[in-house]
């Protein structure tokens, strides 16, 4: 038997599955081995899948590390590296066509939470988005109006204003994310939406939340209480540590 008929009847096998168990079914090589198929037509993957885990550790290390870091592994190359780190676009596509499925009727909480928590949850700089409704409570369309190089972000009044106006809406619902953090507002959220909340009380318009997206949950600033919890263990170390550093100061 030829090499190219063994290692086409290990992907189809591979292929199989993947589709019944799904990638968490399978370990970190194996799974990467999968991926990397679509990048590499023909061949044994494995080593290179190997060489990659042996490297990131998880793939979601693999997705987020440095251009020249994943190239430099054998096998890879440039092009290659290029094609492993846009599946995180073809991720990000996936949830801009989920938001299409929220148009064009009312929208409840929580079709919005399972929407930022795919959108922003795991991102590793901080993101501010705005979602439009109209005066049905029907989504219109969101918009992220600021990126942050790390776990801060500045966002522009002006932004926010050209966003309703655009989309001619009359409420809206905020977002950001805290990267690899607590859902927990700091004081800079407090005070920035007291002074966004303001500007859309003077213009007319319905602030209807202010979200926080962390890897624990989903908390809302304008009511000051969590909206989805997504881990129990992570949200109880925060709230105790956070209990500590008050007792201590």
């Amino acid at each position: 038997m030829s090499d190219e008929i063994k290692h086409d009847g290990h992907r189809q096998r591979l292929l199989e599955m993947v589709y019944n168990v799904g990638l968490n079914g399978l370990d970190m090589v194996q799974a990467t081995e999968f991926v990397l198929c679509y990048i590499f037509p023909r061949g044994d993957v494995y080593p290179v899948a190997h060489r990659l885990v042996d490297k990131f550790k998880t793939f979601s290390n693999m997705v987020d590390a440095n251009l020249n870091d994943i190239a430099a592994v054998k096998g890879m190359g440039e092009a290659s590296a290029k094609k492993l780190k846009c599946l995180v676009k073809v991720f990000d596509l996936y949830t801009a066509c989920k938001a299409v499925g929220l148009k064009a009727r009312t929208t409840t909480y929580g079709e919005i939470y399972s929407y930022i928590e795919n959108l922003l949850r795991y991102k590793n700089n901080e993101e501010f988005y705005i979602l439009g409704f109209n005066n049905l409570g029907v989504f219109l369309g969101d918009r992220c109006i600021a990126k942050g190089s790390g776990r801060t972000v500045g966002v522009d009044i002006k932004d926010i204003s050209n966003f309703m106006t655009s989309y001619n809406a009359a409420s809206a619902i905020l977002v950001h994310n805290h990267p690899n953090s607590t859902c927990r507002a700091s004081e800079r959220d407090i005070e920035s939406h007291q002074q966004i909340n303001n500007l859309f009380n003077f213009a007319g318009l319905t602030l209807m939340d202010n979200l926080v997206v962390g890897l624990d949950g989903i908390y809302s600033i304008k009511e000051r209480q969590l909206r989805k919890v997504f881990d129990e263990s992570q949200l109880l170390k925060n709230i105790t540590a956070n209990s500590q550093k008050n007792e201590e100061n």
